[in-house]
């Protein structure tokens, strides 16, 4: 596998290291910021960035598993000769011996876990967390919310344990327990605030390159005495870019064997009634209000029309399916679809494009069941459904009519 790629999927531009202003870490500073990077050199510039504007003064522990693109040393250096800290770990070591090699590095209180592709904000306020922390002392991280297409991804979950099966019970996006500060889950969205001595009872799990989020948190629920909270007024951006490229894909396309082991590690072969060796597990998100800036309707079914008319194998992804269901007319800023083949992909691909329809499209393959919208047949995965009878009590054909 290390032989695939020869260099950064999306380097980073030498005029933009230069204008950078890098701040030094405060030394009255508790809080250190860790991330890895692979191959996503020029996102993660963007991410370091968005830090120097909205968190100054803090400490960047980088945990690097990329080829080292010359303009990338560049700004390592630079970084070094400020305070901060980049950690070599050897191209594809995986994230999780990435973030333990760098989470050992740290001498800070407090470490905040984000992905090289999240964006600081002003709604990215490390002290909240802090606080949250400081008075609660049985709360080991607190986590936040991530927004992306200009809404908020709510990913909180608590897990119930049951022979072999793992439930996901969803925190529905109106329960009481939002309006306050923060509320207790066991599950939230793979970033967030957490003491340095968590790390004392708990680390990733080297075996997992990939799928080592929901084993961590497991881990922490199952294994420790700590208990996870989401704080309510506190969210990160994730950078609204696709990468595609085949090489680079293949890194990716190995979740099906980590969950294999995940499954082993754990004795569990299905979570929330799908079988874990046949597929990856989904995340599925709660349906948002209306977005100005939705796809256009008209051009939306015409190329779910398109496929349907040419007897393509189809089915719409998590968020995207929700809107096709909840929503009418369709109101999504994303249309996703997974499809079975390469050329089924392909031929999708050019005829979004020739509609100037923001579209993505991959390969897979789950069950499904047929909703028909607007004299449209419309495929939905299986799991989705289940997670929609389970968040609205409903039926699937109550949730059709409703």
């Amino acid at each position: 596998m290390e032989n695939i790629i020869t260099e950064t999927l999306y380097p980073i531009e030498l005029h933009n290291i230069e204008k950078l202003h890098i701040i030094n870490p405060s030394l009255n500073n508790d809080i250190a910021i860790v991330f890895d990077n692979f191959l996503r050199d020029g996102i993660m510039f963007n991410l370091i960035e968005s830090i120097f504007k909205y968190a100054p003064g803090v400490k960047i522990y980088i945990a690097d598993q990329s080829i080292y693109h010359p303009n990338t040393m560049i700004l390592y250096n630079k970084l070094i000769l400020k305070g901060h800290e980049v950690i070599f770990c050897g191209l594809d070591c995986g994230i999780s011996v990435a973030r333990n090699n760098a989470i050992k590095q740290v001498n800070e209180k407090y470490i905040f876990m984000c992905d090289c592709d999240n964006l600081f904000t002003r709604f990215t306020d490390l002290n909240i967390l802090k606080n949250i922390l400081e008075k609660n002392c049985n709360i080991g991280l607190v986590s936040l919310y991530e927004k992306e297409h200009n809404q908020i991804n709510h990913y909180e979950i608590n897990l119930e344990r049951t022979g072999d099966l793992l439930i996901y019970n969803y925190i529905s996006e109106h329960a009481d327990c939002r309006n306050k500060e923060f509320f207790l889950c066991d599950y939230t969205m793979n970033m967030g605030l957490a003491k340095k001595e968590l790390f004392d009872s708990v680390k990733y799990d080297e075996q997992m390159k990939l799928t080592e989020h929901l084993d961590f948190f497991m881990s922490i629920k199952y294994n420790t005495e700590w208990k996870v909270a989401c704080a309510t007024s506190v969210n990160i951006d994730n950078q609204d870019i696709i990468l595609d490229n085949s090489s680079y894909n293949l890194f990716r396309a190995r979740n099906k064997l980590f969950w294999k082991l995940y499954k082993t590690k754990w004795n569990l072969t299905k979570i929330n009634n799908y079988d874990l060796e046949t597929t990856q597990v989904t995340k599925p998100s709660i349906p948002k209000e209306y977005k100005t800036d939705s796809l256009d309707s008209t051009s939306t079914y015409m190329c779910i029309k398109f496929i349907n008319s040419h007897s393509i194998n189809f089915y719409l992804i998590d968020k995207c399916c929700l809107n096709f269901i909840k929503h009418k007319p369709l109101e999504s800023t994303k249309l996703c679809i997974a499809t079975d083949t390469l050329t089924n992909k392909n031929i999708i691909e050019n005829y979004a494009k020739y509609l100037k329809l923001d579209i993505e499209v991959k390969i897979g393959n789950l069950k499904t069941k047929i909703v028909e919208i607007n004299n449209t047949k419309i495929f939905v995965p299986c799991p989705v459904i289940q997670y929609l009878e389970k968040t609205f009590k409903q039926t699937w054909k109550e949730l059709q009519n409703g």
